[in-house]
């Protein structure tokens, strides 16, 4: 588990990322992102990769200061909320990686107003 210091610290890396990517979105003429998001605790435990760390809260959070960098930039946000029952079955027998993430179609996809309420973001 991080310290709050290099919580903030991260945080703050990652909301420059961020603001990197929207850049770069935008010279590339996209004009949405999707961000993953865990409906539970549970379910970020079993699906996590190893790059994400073991913070839930710290994920959650991250996500939320994504979508401000993301809006703030004009970049319309979707969010597709992620189960790990449903994603594990519909995976099968196939390796749990980055790529079958991007991959599945699945979970409860959200945007506009609803998006900015469940990541709580005004």
């Amino acid at each position: 588990m991080l310290s709050d210091k290099k919580k903030r610290t991260a945080l703050k890396k990652n909301i420059g990322l961020a603001r990197d990517m929207a850049r770069r979105l935008l010279a590339e003429g996209v004009d949405e992102i999707t961000l993953t998001y865990y409906a539970d605790e549970g379910s970020f435990r079993a699906m996590k990769l190893p790059e994400e760390g073991d913070d839930f809260e710290h994920r959650q959070r991250t996500n939320a200061e994504t979508a401000k960098v993301m809006l703030a930039y004009g970049l319309d946000l979707k969010v597709q909320v992620l189960n790990a029952e449903e994603y594990f079955a519909w995976l099968g027998a196939r390796p749990h990686t980055y790529q079958t993430l991007q991959e599945y179609p699945g979970g409860r996809h959200v945007s506009g107003d609803e998006a900015k309420a469940l990541l709580g973001v005004d």
